[in-house]
């Protein structure tokens, strides 16, 4: 129970964190989301998650769609 409990706090502590850095990621990353490759602490930042807001958006310019699938 103490475990479960633990990793629970974790778990909400971590997207809190993530979500607190949404106003960066709308500054910096979403207008060219390719300056996440030049600079450590963006990269650092992708590394440690996409807030929910962005995720979608975010990992369909990561992955691409080169043969411009639609949904």
């Amino acid at each position: 129970e103490k475990k479960r409990k633990a990793l629970h706090e974790r778990r909400i502590a971590r997207e809190k964190s993530i979500e607190e850095s949404l106003h960066i990621w709308e500054k910096e990353i979403v207008p060219d989301w390719r300056v996440v490759h030049k600079n450590p602490s963006l990269r650092k930042l992708w590394w440690k998650g996409i807030p929910s807001k962005l995720r979608a958006s975010m990992w369909e310019c990561a992955v691409g769609n080169s043969l411009a699938l639609s949904k």
